[in-house]
């Protein structure tokens, strides 16, 4: 049990104790009933603000919302029982009003199984819409009718095909049908607020879950139309899987530690729909550099940072370098500056590497043996550049000043690439990196 939940039991004795009633509700609940560590501690009941603070007279309590039926009590949400009622539609001047019973309550919120409330003090289970059983079945079904919860905020119909992922199991049909019919409106949902789902959904066991159904659902062209062209496309003569199943397989591959890394996982070859159609000889000729920029333009409709996606871009523009060719310790010092120009690290190449080698059903998997040698020769290289993961101009033993002073040069270009060509000639063989040697391939370059 950890401190949010013993707290939040807390709560509730207390609040109980003084005739009220309080229960746990929402993804505490619902993770509880899974067996899964519950979070997000959400606490309903019938005292009203101004009596939990009579009740909490030695606790730090606040008022939180435009309609103040939320109370902090240590930082935890406790609310009054609420109903809500949108003025608009999709989460437009959405207002929350007192109600009088928690089955009130719980008809506001989206799914059967995050309406279930729960006492740890009494014992009392509240399941009115037979979340529980939903819950076992793997079943993901909206509370009451579809259309309505969805005309209330259009995110759920992101957050139905998300707990399908969680639970790993099937949306009702009655949801399915609701979401395929207003497929549509999820565009006018802000960017942000699908980033946050994509994110949550990357920590999953299983995302591949996630696209199917927004693709069952006629959602995922709506919201990443790129990789809805994958679906069904032929993978080429070196895969037995179509492109979809290669990126789930190669995504569902990659650890749910880096949420990030995941997503560039399952969009790795989103340029390979382009590629195909442009080269028309059933080849893939630089889907890797046409899907760094499509991903670069996925990765800002979301509002990702900016490293975020330089990091994602990089993956992918990266992903198709081979292994096999990296002989020498020089090709590995180039392969570590392209890692440093398209920030990404050498471990965000071996994993993605990985991952796709896996993820083809017509060659062996990874040899764990060859991935443990490529490493030793990625530690080797970078001993010989003192450590670094790559170089750049200003690691060279001399700057700019020491070109234009002993070769006679003015601020310009010229001198740039000079300093570039001293910094490939480093990289190639690190033990120039010396003043005196640096200056000498300089005025010897100068010459010819």
């Amino acid at each position: 049990m950890n401190n949010q939940e013993i707290i939040s039991e807390q709560i509730i004795e207390r609040i109980c104790k003084c005739g009220w009633k309080a229960y746990l509700t929402g993804g505490a609940v619902r993770d509880l009933f899974r067996g899964a560590d519950p979070s997000d501690f959400d606490i309903v009941t019938n005292a009203l603000p101004e009596e939990l603070r009579i009740i909490f007279p030695d606790k730090k309590v606040k008022m939180v919302g435009e309609s103040f039926l939320v109370t902090l009590i240590d930082d935890i949400e406790v609310a009054t029982y609420r109903s809500d009622r949108n003025i608009g539609p999709g989460r437009q001047n959405c207002q929350a009003t007192a109600c009088k019973t928690i089955d009130e309550d719980l008809a506001r919120r989206d799914f059967t199984f995050n309406a279930l409330a729960v006492c740890p003090y009494s014992g009392e289970v509240i399941d009115p819409f037979e979340g529980r059983n939903d819950l076992k079945e793997k079943i993901v079904k909206f509370v009451g009718d579809p259309e309505q919860r969805i005309y209330e905020d259009y995110l759920r119909m992101i957050r139905a095909a998300r707990f399908t992922c969680l639970v790993e199991g099937t949306l009702d049909e009655p949801s399915a049908a609701a979401i395929r019919n207003n497929a549509h409106l999820i565009s006018q949902v802000a960017p942000e607020r699908i980033r946050l789902d994509l994110l949550k959904v990357m920590k999953y066991r299983k995302p591949s879950i996630f696209f199917k159904v927004l693709h069952d659902t006629g959602l995922l062209q709506f919201i990443i139309p790129e990789l809805e062209e994958m679906f069904g496309h032929t993978g080429g003569e070196y895969h037995a899987e179509t492109l979809e199943e290669h990126s789930f397989m190669a995504g569902d591959g990659v650890s749910p530690k880096d949420p990030i890394l995941r997503l560039a996982g399952y969009l790795h070859d989103i340029g390979k729909v382009s590629s195909f159609a442009f080269h028309k000889d059933g080849s893939f000729i630089d889907h890797e550099n046409i899907g760094a920029e499509m991903i670069e333009k996925i990765f800002q409709r979301f509002r990702f940072t900016i490293a975020e996606t330089e990091r994602a871009k990089g993956v992918v523009a990266l992903h198709m370098r081979s292994m096999d060719k990296l002989t020498t310790g020089k090709s590995i010092r180039r392969l570590l500056n392209a890692f440093g120009e398209h920030k990404i690290t050498w471990r965000d190449w071996i994993r993605i590497k990985i991952a796709d080698k896996n993820a083809n059903l017509k060659t062996p998997q990874t040899d764990k043996k060859k991935i443990k040698e490529m490493c030793l020769k990625i530690h080797e290289a970078k001993k010989s550049m003192n450590g670094k993961e790559s170089l750049k101009v200003v690691n060279l033993a001399l700057n700019g000043n020491d070109v234009m002073r002993e070769l006679g040069l003015k601020p310009g270009p010229t001198v740039g690439k000079i300093l570039k060509a001293l910094l490939e000639a480093v990289i190639d063989n690190p033990e120039v990196n010396s003043k005196e040697m640096l200056l000498e391939i300089a005025k010897r370059g100068s010459r010819e």
